[in-house]
């Protein structure tokens, strides 16, 4: 089982400069990361993709979505789906967030994000409460299980996991892009 703990991973600006995020793993059409919400304010315009965030920690916020209308991200584990080239605007209940972040490029990729108390088969997952052991390996809250992965998780295990579906063949290349992989993905950029 490979996993990415999140204090490894590099922290950057979002595209519009507003709020913080760091990439879990990205290739052509797709992302997985986390955005930190650390005020009120715009999501970046992601024209072409469609988008899931999942709140991890925090009191929660609402973000508007136009065309929509308001997404409430009450407690960790609410998760909510919106077209990235929608115009969206969080507010903050009380304090900073921090978001699972999913993307794919319309008509090329879809995802499906699921909260769940079982180690998933396969894609992306982070603990959200608990852990996963195999063998002397152990992920916690806020680390990501790689795929692909095994484990057992605890009596109290809650994870957030992604599964990634090509809906179109790509083109031609190597091994799959692992953590961190080039490609010309959007970026957290909430």
């Amino acid at each position: 089982m490979a996993v990415i703990r999140q204090g490894d991973l590099a922290r950057t600006s979002w595209k519009n400069g507003r709020g913080r995020k760091a990439d879990i793993a990205a290739a052509d059409g797709w992302f997985v990361g986390l955005a930190w919400l650390d005020q009120d304010a715009p999501f970046s315009d992601f024209t072409g993709f469609d988008r899931t965030c999942v709140l991890l920690q925090g009191a929660g916020f609402t973000l508007s979505v136009e065309g929509q209308g308001a997404l409430v991200f009450a407690e960790p584990g609410t998760a909510h789906s919106f077209a990235g080239q929608s115009p969206a605007r969080a507010e903050l209940v009380a304090g900073g967030c921090l978001v699972f972040n999913v993307m794919t490029r319309q008509g090329e990729w879809e995802h499906r994000v699921q909260v769940d108390n079982r180690v998933p088969q396969d894609g992306y997952a982070l603990v959200l409460r608990g852990s996963v052991r195999d063998g002397d390996q152990v992920a916690g809250p806020g680390d990501v299980l790689v795929p692909p992965h095994a484990g057992s998780g605890s009596a109290d295990l809650l994870v957030v996991a992604t599964q990634l579906v090509a809906t179109r063949p790509q083109r031609a290349s190597g091994p799959a892009p692992g953590p961190g992989a080039p490609g010309s993905a959007p970026g957290s950029g909430s």
